[in-house]
């Protein structure tokens, strides 16, 4: 009997170790699946916000643009008005 007892707790410790190993390794796993969608969401949020600044950079630099065609109108009227002016002096 002694014998019979000594190999249901051999079978009952390694059906706990087998439980908590297998609880280990599939835990990890589902981890590991984690860390790597969480870095992949990281890396489409960084994706789209620099869409976001490039498209705002876009606009700044139409903006910019619109406003040297103003300048350089602005220039060229004031030319033609002191030209003007001083061909009306003399």
């Amino acid at each position: 009997m002694t014998k019979l007892l000594d190999v249901r707790l051999v079978i009952q410790v390694g059906m706990i170790l087998f439980a908590i190993v297998g609880f280990y390794f599939t835990t990890k796993q589902r981890l590991d699946m984690v860390e790597g969608s969480l870095t992949e969401i990281k890396s489409s949020l960084t994706d789209s916000r620099m869409v976001k600044v490039e498209m705002k950079l876009e606009e700044i630099e139409k903006e910019l643009r619109r406003l040297n065609m103003h300048l350089i109108s602005l220039e060229d009227f004031i030319d033609e008005e002191v030209l003007g002016n001083m061909m009306q002096q003399k």
